[in-house]
């Protein structure tokens, strides 16, 4: 997947932000499938639904 411009510069803006921790590979779609709370991130609730859901969009399932 090719990063964009836009990318690029919040990642600069922002270099801890939590997308990066997340693989994306079987192992975390069946973490997001059950719900899993991913206690490592630190987030709350709210923040760790807002979180997967750009995650998701970020980070397409293909047949892993």
């Amino acid at each position: 997947m090719s990063k964009t411009i836009d990318d690029l510069l919040n990642a600069l803006q922002n270099p801890n932000n939590s997308n990066s921790k997340l693989v994306n590979d079987y192992k975390t779609w069946a973490r997001i499938g059950n719900k899993d709370k991913f206690a490592e991130l630190g987030l709350e609730s709210s923040e760790l639904e807002s979180f997967l859901a750009e995650w998701v969009a970020s980070n397409p399932y293909n047949n892993i």
